[in-house]
């Protein structure tokens, strides 16, 4: 008999794993009575939790009042999710946006995103038609300064992806994409869009600005950065540019980017990735092994661990999971996803051993820990280092839902998103037609 429970246990025992790796800690909602969206998320050394994203309305009890017809709003929250301060930023009834959020090790917290307007009072001035920003603030909500870079043209960061990271010094790189030079960059602006990186001071000097693309537009997705300074990027791009380690192989459909430069603004390496169908980059982050992508496909490529089973047309992607080494080499590559809807991945986070990989599902998929309820849904999957994929689960209400972006500490995964209803037991309810949400999961240690 107590063989027979022995092989019972044995039998059930991935089942119970399964089901019991994640419990949600808290959630809440940031917003107005119109639309509001979340972007990115950051914690400080002391567990505060810093989410940007942008409102059409004011909300809560703002150091700065909201004076757009769409402001970018940073808040801070307690560990426990107790909302601290929020405070919004942007143009005089323009429209502004925000694509990423950092914190340094001192608690400052920085911010980049486009405007189409000068505000503040800049260090470099406002140059045309739209601007990149970059602002920082201290750890209680004050501007601390801001400045514009870009060209007569336009100039943006990233709509989903991590757009800025900091290095231990306390400098700042931001990735975004223009359509003319500006600056005096290390490379030169080719032609249509370019992807750029520029390096800050804490003190909001710009060091250097460089620019990456191929005749056609390049398009910025997510930067990461390692612990030498060097800087991570990737996106997608229509042609092939510098010397890459594997061709761009498609004719004028995009196609994944990743290139890697160093703390001086010199490109050590690029290479491309991609199906015959449009591909694009979004998030990335480096570990010690390797570098890690995500984004989504519309068809298959390379020697997939999970097959691509999307139907191949623009709306009915896969998400893709990609790992190269430091050196740019494809080490392997991974398709999550529905066969019959959109699957798409704007966030990855690297832990000690595993990859937190975030976006959104139009359908359900696999064999989820929570079931896919809405329209569409947040998905978050974790994946160990080699591929393969650990569990996946979905976020949301019966409506609408993404993920915009995520952060791994210890034993929690950030999230922050958008919803169009509420949903869990929000600590300050859903208020609008579209709400920012922060999501804190639980990652449970299993006995």
């Amino acid at each position: 008999m107590n063989k027979i429970y022995l092989l019972l246990f044995i039998f059930f025992l991935p089942l119970l794993s399964a089901q019991n790796q994640i419990k949600i800690d808290w959630n809440t909602f940031s917003g107005s009575r119109y639309e509001d969206y979340g972007r990115s998320v950051a914690i400080d050394h002391k567990g505060n939790i810093y989410i940007t994203g942008k409102s059409l309305d004011t909300w809560g009890k703002p150091l700065k009042s909201h004076t757009g017809k769409s402001d970018i709003f940073i808040a801070k929250y307690s560990p426990a999710g107790i909302l601290m301060w929020n405070t919004f930023i942007g143009a005089a009834n323009e429209y502004d946006d925000v694509a990423g959020i950092v914190v340094d090790q001192e608690g400052n917290v920085y911010i980049a995103g486009k405007s189409v307007a000068s505000w503040g009072d800049p260090l470099r001035p406002y140059a045309g038609w739209q601007d990149v920003f970059l602002a920082k603030f201290d750890t209680n909500g004050k501007l601390c300064w801001n400045t514009f870079v870009g060209s007569k043209d336009s100039d943006q960061t990233a709509e989903f992806g991590n757009t800025l990271v900091v290095d231990h010094q306390g400098n700042i790189y931001v990735t975004g994409r223009s359509y003319h030079s500006w600056g005096k960059p290390i490379n030169k602006h080719y032609k249509a869009f370019d992807t750029f990186i520029a390096k800050f001071t804490t003190d909001g000097t710009l060091l250097w600005n460089t620019f990456m693309g191929c005749h056609d537009s390049d398009v910025t997705g997510g930067i990461a950065i390692d612990s030498m300074g060097n800087t991570y990027v990737t996106g997608y791009s229509y042609a092939s540019w510098g010397e890459p380690i594997h061709p761009h192989s498609s004719f004028f459909i995009s196609e994944i980017f990743v290139a890697k430069i160093d703390s001086s603004g010199k490109r050590e390496w690029n290479t491309f990735m991609g199906s015959t169908d449009y591909d694009s980059g979004f998030g990335i982050a480096v570990g010690q092994h390797g570098v890690y992508v995500s984004g989504f496909s519309c068809k298959t490529w390379g020697n997939p661990i999970r097959p691509h089973v999307g139907q191949g047309d623009e709306g009915e992607c896969d998400i893709f999971v990609a790992k190269l080494d430091l050196n740019g080499v494809r080490q392997w590559n991974t398709f999550l996803g529905s066969k019959n809807h959109d699957d798409r991945s704007y966030s990855i986070s690297v832990a000690k051993d595993s990859l937190f990989v975030s976006g959104s599902s139009w359908g359900a998929w696999g064999d989820p820990l929570e079931p896919h309820k809405g329209r569409r849904d947040g998905v978050l999957a974790k994946l160990d280092l080699k591929g393969n994929m650990l569990w996946h689960t979905f976020i949301g209400s019966q409506e609408i839902e993404s993920i915009a972006s995520i952060v791994h500490k210890d034993d929690k995964c950030y999230i922050v998103g958008s919803s169009s209803t509420s949903w869990a037991s929000p600590k300050t309810p859903f208020s609008g037609d579209y709400d920012a949400y922060l999501l804190v999961l639980q990652l449970l240690q299993l006995k």
